[in-house]
């Protein structure tokens, strides 16, 4: 298979676990949401929020140092570097993850009593405590499978990654809530999972060093461990910086509520806003399909080709995604009564964010343009300016307006992320599209979708009958509509687009 197939070959596959992924992190909310109710919820996801963002800032920007350093390495010829850079990545997380657990186990009562109320704190003191030593153990999963990834195995950071874990999580969970057990076993089933992906994902990636890292003729002289060192963090420590930006984006507001409000509060808006963001599969499928021809067109100065692929790509996105955010805004006293009793107060923060997203997806492919374009550091100062927005937003609004308050400063935030890049793209890297170039979509999906689901919502309720004929309606007119405008908005483009493969490299073999 040349080059550019396997390249297709592994955006397709990224791209069904990627969904697969999406779809089970919902499906998890909906059974923690019926198990635990939202006081039960709100324990369960503040323990999640401050287990991923301690993960994610133990992995120091290895895991994509990784993806970087060792496809490099095999390209060049460094086979003998291999197994160190390993071991040169590997090394400070450990270290890092043995000092974080040593300063973590004292001080989870101080956490807990940062997080939540007095009467929650000896919960999530336990639940803080019996979670750490697993936290280094998820850290190093995304490390190991960085190392597959750039050993060329898409197929171990999909299956387990994408696939294994959002499984087993479902799976722990229902079994041990339908069984009777309560948060403290649902935590634990959602937390251990983590200790046989670090095993499997040891297993093949010293399996693929065993492969690829084999002595032969014309092989690079081996690098000093110091400066193997160097170049390894010289990329990871920033990147590692960024990453610990975007997951605390993730996830910081969930705590702030929790602090502030107390876990029943903090259950309803993890799963608001865990809806908002189910919505995101449709970009991260677009970002698959066009990041390599972005990349390619601004690398040869093509500017014209890289607005071409914004203007398609943003296009589908509205009309993707904006009839997904259209529908959950529209009906979101019914997608809410998913996840049982007690979480209706949080429908007008789910509308609140629905409307949100509208702006983040109809920005399209500008996060990805900047990174393509070489500006990561730029990114970066986006994600601390957000960040700062973010936290600055909820201390403020939460007090006056409760999770609502939570909802508009997310709302803020992504005005701050998605503005900033925005002029980044059209002003400085000059990568614009006109505004008049997207209106024909936003039309289309307001009077195809929005209109009827208004009439329906006011007429019928927001009940299952006018949900069921709302998603009939919207299906037949917005296909009819694209359908009758198919060359003004591009479609045979796109669909090209993503059948396409990727070029392949000049010395693709």
């Amino acid at each position: 298979m040349s080059g550019g197939g396997r390249l297709a070959k592994a955006g397709l596959v990224s791209l069904l676990g990627g969904g697969t992924g999406a779809i089970l992190g919902l499906v998890l909310a909906v059974v923690v949401g019926r198990g635990l109710g939202d006081t039960g919820t709100g324990y369960f996801f503040q323990l999640v929020a401050l287990f991923m963002i301690l993960a994610n800032v133990l992995e120091l920007g290895a895991d994509t140092g990784l993806v970087r350093e060792l496809s490099r390495q095999v390209s060049l010829g460094r086979h003998a570097d291999l197994r160190r850079t390993v071991l040169v990545a590997l090394g400070p997380v450990v270290l890092l993850g043995a000092v974080v657990l040593a300063v973590v186990w004292p001080a989870a009562p101080w956490l807990a009593g940062l997080l939540t109320d007095p009467a929650g704190q000896p919960v999530l003191t336990g639940l803080i405590r019996q979670t750490a030593p697993l936290v280094l153990l998820a850290s190093l999963v995304a490390v190991l499978l960085g190392g597959t990834r750039g050993l060329g195995g898409v197929l171990p950071f999909t299956g387990v990654h994408n696939i294994g874990l959002p499984v087993a999580r479902v799976a722990g969970v229902l079994v041990v809530l339908g069984a009777g057990f309560g948060l403290v076993a649902a935590v634990h089933a959602w937390a251990w999972p983590f200790a046989v992906a670090a095993v499997v994902a040891g297993v093949i990636l010293l399996r693929q060093l065993r492969r690829t890292a084999v002595p032969g003729a014309g092989q690079a002289a081996p690098t000093p461990t110091p400066a193997l060192a160097r170049e390894f963090w010289s990329f990871s420590a920033p990147r590692g910086v960024a990453a610990a930006l975007e997951i605390a984006l993730v996830w910081v507001d969930v705590l702030i509520v929790g602090a502030i409000l107390g876990p029943t509060a903090a259950g309803v808006y993890a799963v608001v806003s865990r809806c908002a963001q189910s919505g995101l599969l449709v970009e991260n499928a677009m970002r698959m399909a066009v990041s390599p021809r972005i990349s390619a067109a601004m690398a040869t100065g093509d500017l014209a080709q890289a607005r071409s692929l914004h203007l398609m790509t943003t296009r589908a996105m509205i009309l993707l995604a904006w009839p997904f955010y259209l529908t959950m805004a529209l009906f979101a006293p019914l997608v809410l009564t998913l996840f049982g009793g007690g979480f209706g107060e949080g429908t007008g923060s789910l509308v609140v964010l629905c409307v949100a997203m509208f702006v983040w997806t109809g920005a399209g492919m500008v996060q990805t343009i900047l990174l393509m374009g070489g500006q990561s550091s730029w990114q970066m100062k986006n994600k601390a300016a957000a960040l700062v927005t973010n936290v600055a937003g909820n201390l403020l609004l939460v007090p006056l307006f409760g999770i609502a308050g939570a909802a508009l400063a997310w709302a803020l935030t992504i005005a701050v992320d998605v503005g900033l890049a925005t002029w980044q793209v059209h002003r400085v890297l000059t990568v614009r599209i006109p505004v008049r170039e997207l209106l024909l979509p936003v039309v289309l999906v307001a009077v195809a979708v929005g209109l009827p689901g208004l009439l329906l919502r006011w007429t019928l309720g927001a009940g299952v009958p006018a949900l069921v004929l709302h998603l009939l309606l919207a299906a037949l007119l917005l296909t009819g509509c694209c359908l009758r405008y198919r060359e003004a908005l591009g479609i045979g483009s796109v669909a090209g687009l993503l059948r396409r493969r990727a070029p392949a490299r000049p010395n693709a073999s």
